[in-house]
């Protein structure tokens, strides 16, 4: 797991995250709706990219990745705010590198609670089971619906 701003850049990670962003599970978890339904882009990949490492450079939200041996992103968690009292996290890994979250989101906590977070939440989609027991596995708990949206839920972990 690397931060951003440590993963070099390569030709091909722009079209690789493309890719994984349109995985028909990825897409229809979180870029369907945000999208208005139209695929994921290069031109989203390359904000994307340049989001995670503004957020390093300005301390103001922590993207990871996780990559393969040819340097490409197989998987992203990111702690979304500096608010050390309490930051959001997410994720979202390949379709084909399934079976890496939970192990990288225990890290993910642990850097967290190194960096002086108090406590980290989630929102994760009532029908996403795969995400639902990465987030019990690394003891995130007090679920509850979140207002206004009836599909998703809202849990949190102190640290």
């Amino acid at each position: 797991m690397l931060p951003a701003s440590e993963v070099p850049e390569i030709p091909a990670q722009l079209s690789n995250v493309t890719a994984i962003c349109n995985q028909p599970s990825l897409f229809e978890y979180l870029f369907k709706a945000r999208f208005g339904g139209r695929p994921y882009e290069l031109s989203d990949a390359q904000n994307f990219l340049d989001w995670a490492s503004e957020g390093w450079q300005q301390q103001t939200h922590f993207v990871f990745f996780l990559i393969d041996a040819t340097g490409l992103i197989t998987a992203t968690l990111d702690i979304k705010s500096a608010n050390r009292a309490q930051a959001e996290v997410g994720y979202w890994c390949s379709e084909d590198h399934r079976g890496v979250m939970s192990k990288a989101l225990a890290e993910l906590v642990s850097l967290a609670q190194d960096a002086g977070f108090a406590s980290l939440f989630a929102f994760v989609r009532k029908d996403n089971p795969a995400s639902i027991k990465v987030l019990e596995r690394n003891k995130f708990g007090g679920w509850l619906a979140e207002p206004g949206d009836e599909q998703r839920w809202r849990c949190e972990i102190s640290l």
